[in-house]
């Protein structure tokens, strides 16, 4: 970098900024609703760019909606473009019906073949149908949390990691939530965010903290985790990118995405 022109640098920056525009472009765009759902998240990468994903999809001419939330390995423009594909492959192939299990399995094909390093992502990629139904794979992801009945519980994994290998089977955890429970996705940037001391912030505290909302959106649980660990941080930079999603069955049937 230092044996570039200053209009070198500058170029190198206007394309790092447009690479930003264009990752935030991708986000979930929540204006439309989805019957008796809730979704709200929160995307901060570590630089103008990250290696997470995070996406809710609509299904054109059903109730359904698919979500996901990945994490790539590495970081910077090189995870940012993997996270990118990552994406794209499985926005091309969600369909209504399709098991997610089905869905992973495909994706990780398609993102193992074309991969031309060792990379990998986690994800957690799940479906919502009316009624209170939710099917969630987790594949090698950190657990997420799900707050139902008062108590707070981890979704253990169904499977690898995306890309360990390229024929690989994953399950699903099938879920029936009850009216004002959600589930909580986020990548390590959360977890292993530390204190100026060097302490993680850990999913332990985010449980305790999950525990004491009194019926919250889907908006204020991402509002009072983000809050909790800007608290515990006290304004030590970050080395990873966080990216949270939380999907809430609505009290009153007519959930709305945020």
């Amino acid at each position: 970098l230092g044996d570039m022109s200053p209009d070198e640098q500058r170029a190198l920056e206007d394309d790092l900024e447009s690479a930003a525009r264009i990752q935030k472009a991708h986000l979930p765009r929540l204006g439309r609703e989805v019957a008796g759902w809730d979704f709200a998240f929160a995307f901060e990468p570590a630089g103008p760019v990250g290696g997470d994903c995070c996406d809710v999809l609509a299904h054109e001419g059903s109730d359904e909606a698919t979500f996901l939330l990945g994490d790539v390995s590495g970081k910077g423009v090189p995870a940012a473009m993997l996270a990118s594909s990552l994406h794209a492959t499985i926005r091309s192939l969600v369909s209504p019906g399709l098991p997610v299990g089905s869905l992973v399995e495909r994706a990780n094909r398609l993102f193992r073949a074309a991969s031309v390093s060792r990379s990998f992502a986690t994800l957690v990629c799940g479906r919502v149908s009316p009624g209170g139904s939710l099917e969630v794979c987790n594949a090698g992801h950190c657990p997420p949390l799900l707050r139902s009945g008062g108590t707070v519980r981890e979704v253990a994994p169904t499977g690898l990691p995306v890309g360990t290998f390229l024929s690989a089977a994953y399950g699903s955890h099938e879920l029936r939530l009850e009216e004002g429970a959600f589930l909580v996705a986020f990548t390590d940037g959360l977890t292993e965010a530390r204190d100026p001391g060097g302490e993680e912030y850990g999913s332990e505290r985010l449980a305790a903290l999950l525990s004491r909302l009194e019926r919250p959106s889907a908006r204020a649980v991402v509002d009072a985790s983000l809050a909790d660990l800007h608290a515990h941080t006290a304004g030590r930079a970050r080395g990873d990118d966080l990216s949270l999603l939380v999907v809430r069955r609505s009290e009153d049937g007519a959930g709305a995405r945020r």
